[in-house]
């Protein structure tokens, strides 16, 4: 196998599409991060804003005096405030007090959400380009000729492509870097939910891959990979599970009167208590936030009418959305905190196991012409 790779990565870097897409990959990144950043209010040097009925002005490059780094609480309770309740202290410099940690929030999440979709693309592009000429060019036949099995020839291409992957996500990662650099921004990098939402882009990449890969070599056709790669792109743009999520909360609808009786709770526990008391944690059955106040839920559901089967195709159409955790409102810090992410990795590591699997069967049984 790694001399497989090893002349997978000479024609690599011999490829003049190689270099075409790599600086259509930088110069879209770039591009998109700009737009990104350059209207955010925690990348210029002064703003005006309204706060608590009074007007606060903002000049001479002292927006980072009210960034999150110079605020004086950790980075996790800058998450969970909206989430869960935090220390008083923390509370009142994240909440009470002029900041823009939200606003910094708001951009990481933005350049969190994009970072792998220029990457995606890139790579079901690639992937036909690159791999067709096994076909075309009578390399596959050399290779089966050199003895080496159409397992392992199936199997070092998959893990070349997976090695693109992580460095096309690298690239990104870098320029990212480079732009907070110029912008002298430092975002409230939470790692572990930093880097779980990075690994979990990157695992959208290898399923890319994997299907892309299993539909060329398993078709022998640059045009069916193409076709798959672009069906692919669309769950980037839109939210594959939705209509399963609706029909799934439109099975546990309320009476009015619970309904309002909720709020109406609400109303007097924050009115007593204020807003630094309530706890939000996301219900699986429901894949929605539930509200509680200490550890009792506020907010409670009638049973589902749904028959168990169908409830069932509903929830695999859910959980095993390769970018569950990508197209959604729900904060990233409580998809972390309550396992989604985790469930992302496992549909995603279905996805991957599934293609290539189906993608060795059939490439084993084809003749190679």
């Amino acid at each position: 196998m790694k001399k497989i790779i090893s002349g997978l990565f000479f024609r690599l870097f011999k490829s003049v599409e190689t270099w075409a897409l790599l600086s259509l990959l930088i110069v879209s990144s770039i591009y998109i991060f700009y737009v990104i950043t350059d209207d955010a209010v925690v990348t210029c040097a002064s703003i005006t804003r309204e706060w608590n009925g009074s007007v606060v002005n903002i000049d001479g490059g002292d927006v980072r005096d009210y960034c999150f780094e110079s605020l004086g609480v950790s980075a996790a309770d800058a998450y969970r405030l909206y989430g869960e309740p935090v220390p008083d202290e923390a509370y009142r410099k994240l909440h009470d007090e002029f900041n823009l940690v939200s606003e910094e929030q708001q951009v990481l999440g933005k350049i969190i959400m994009v970072l792998h979709l220029f990457p995606c693309m890139i790579i079901i592009i690639f992937i036909p380009l690159f791999f067709g000429r096994f076909y075309s060019d009578g390399t596959l036949k050399n290779l089966l000729t050199c003895g080496y099995s159409k397992s392992k020839i199936y199997f070092s291409s998959l893990l070349f492509t997976f090695v693109i992957d992580i460095a096309l996500m690298l690239i990104n990662i870098v320029i990212f870097a480079v732009f907070c650099l110029i912008y002298h921004w430092s975002p409230p990098l939470y790692m572990p939910l930093i880097l779980m939402s990075l690994a979990v882009r990157i695992f959208l990449l290898f399923v890319f891959s994997s299907l892309s890969l299993a539909a060329l070599f398993g078709s022998s056709s640059k045009v069916i990979s193409f076709i798959v790669g672009f069906l692919l792109t669309a769950t980037l743009f839109t939210s594959m599970n939705s209509s399963a999520v609706e029909k799934l909360h439109s099975s546990y609808i309320l009476e009015a009167d619970k309904d309002e009786a909720f709020f109406e709770e609400y109303r007097k526990i924050r009115a007593e208590k204020g807003n630094n008391v309530f706890y939000e944690k996301i219900d699986l059955e429901m894949y929605d936030i539930t509200l509680y106040y200490g550890d009792r839920a506020l907010y409670q559901y009638n049973e589902s009418t749904l028959d168990p089967f169908y409830k069932a195709v509903l929830y695999a159409q859910i959980y095993l959305d390769p970018a569950l955790t990508i197209n959604t409102d729900i904060p990233y810090y409580l998809l972390f905190r309550d396992g989604v992410m985790t469930i992302n990795f496992a549909a995603d590591l279905f996805w991957i196991l599934l293609s290539t699997t189906a993608g060795i069967l059939v490439f084993r049984k084809r003749e190679t012409h």
